[in-house]
This record gives structure tokens, sequence and C-alpha cells, in this order.
């Protein structure tokens, strides 16, 4: 359900193909290892070139001859696309972020509105990028806002509970994952993630691991997220689709 009137949030607030709008734009320059080491936030305005979805940019790059020709003159930006995302995400697997790859439910609504099919959402590469550069522009927003002592909303994960670090390692040790003194450092728990990947037991480590977390939540104080291993974090990527990302921008 759209946050307001689809005459906003469809029409006038969205960035329609071929349209010139108002936006508010975090732009930054990444090094070759995909840390940014620049930033300028302002009031710009956009025309977007294409109305693209994430299925034909999957299948873009995964080879399509025709959309490869129908999007030729975005086709070198996706491509660098693609590789930044890469770089990004290696970054925060070294920095101990935790990625929990598990499977959402996709559902099929009929013309009235009713769901009439439900199966796992397959999670590709345009969908994974668009997540890196989310994460990116909310990491940089957050820690710019932080420095300038600006008064923010931030989104906030604190560090589990060590009770319940402890009953996720004895459920861990049944498994053959458990660790000899478990840590509330989100690498630690990473480790064991890439552990398991690839076993019958991925899908239920991840889910139970996931529990022992604390709840993320909206503070008025930078506290961290640890399930991203990030120092600062905000949401402000999706101004007319979340209400807190109205209140940062």
């Amino acid at each position: 359900l759209p946050m307001f009137p689809k005459e906003l949030s469809n029409g006038a607030c969205s960035l329609n193909e071929g349209e010139a709008k108002l936006t508010f734009s975090c732009m930054m320059r990444l090094d070759a290892q995909g840390n940014a080491v620049s930033h300028r936030i302002a009031e710009t305005v956009i025309q977007s070139a294409h109305r693209m979805t994430y299925d034909d940019v999957d299948a873009l790059l995964d080879g399509d001859a025709a959309l490869r020709e129908k999007y030729a003159d975005a086709l070198d930006m996706l491509e660098n696309m693609r590789t930044l995302a890469g770089l990004l995400h290696e970054k925060r697997i070294k920095r101990g972020c935790l990625d929990f790859d598990l499977d959402e439910p996709g559902i099929t609504l009929d013309d009235n509105g009713r769901a009439v099919d439900l199966k796992a959402a397959v999670r590709g590469i345009s969908s994974r990028m668009i997540e890196q550069f989310m994460l990116e522009a909310n990491e940089t927003v957050a820690a710019h806002a932080a420095h300038a002592g600006i008064p923010m909303m931030f989104r906030v994960h604190e560090a589990p509970d060590k009770d319940r670090l402890n009953e996720l390692n004895i459920f861990l040790g049944t498994l053959g994952l458990g660790v000899k003194s478990m840590s509330a450092k989100p690498a630690q728990l990473q480790r064991i993630l890439m552990k398991a990947a690839g076993s019958k037991e991925e899908a239920l480590v991840g889910r139970v691991m996931l529990r022992s977390m604390r709840k993320a939540r909206y503070a008025h104080e930078c506290l961290g997220h640890f399930g991203l291993a990030a120092e600062y974090y905000c949401h402000f990527t999706s101004p007319i689709r979340r209400y807190p990302d109205l209140v940062v921008h």
C-alpha cells in the first residue's frame, strides 16, 4: 500500500522515464576498494533515461542479446554497476557484515488484489546491486549527519544479549557449528554463516541466528548497526515509501 496517494507516489514524486524531477541526492566518489572518499549532498534535478525492471536487468547482465541492444546506451554503466556492487559487498563482508540470504515470499495478486500464488522470490543480481548502493548511501548520509552534529533519526541495531548468544551457541553445537567462546562480534557470526553455507542446515542456522539478534529500531542517538557491522546507519533512500526516510530528508 502506498504511503502517499498514488498521484504523488507513482506520479509527481516518482522518477518517471524522460521527466525532469526535483530530487535530493547523495553523490559519492568511491575508490577501487569501494570506500567512499568524498561525497556531496545536494538538491538536484534527475531525468531518468529508462524505466527498467529487475527482471530485465538480470536478463541483460546474463547476456540477453535483445535487451542488450535495447539498452545499449546504458550497458557500460550497468556493467560498471555490477562490478561496483561486488566491491561494496566484498568490503562489507571483510568488516563482518552479516548476510542472511534467506528466502522471501513472492506473492502474486489477481486484478482484484487477492493473493493467488505464493512462492520464494528470486533475488537476482539487479536487486543485490540496488541493495549495495542503498546501503552505501544510507551509511554515507548517517556519517555526514553524525559528524556535522545534525539532529537525526538513525537506524540502529545493538549488539545481541549475551544470554541469547550463549543459547545460540548451544544450538549451533548440536550441528557441529558451535564455538569455544561466543563473542558479541558480527565477524564471528559471519564465519559461522559461511561455514553453514551450502549445507542443508543453512536456512535453519540463518533463521535461528536472526532470532537471536535484537530488533533494529530508530533512535536519535547514533548507536551503530550490529548486523551491518556499520558505525553509522540511517534510512535515506525511500522517502516516498518509508516515513523515517522522509524525516531524514
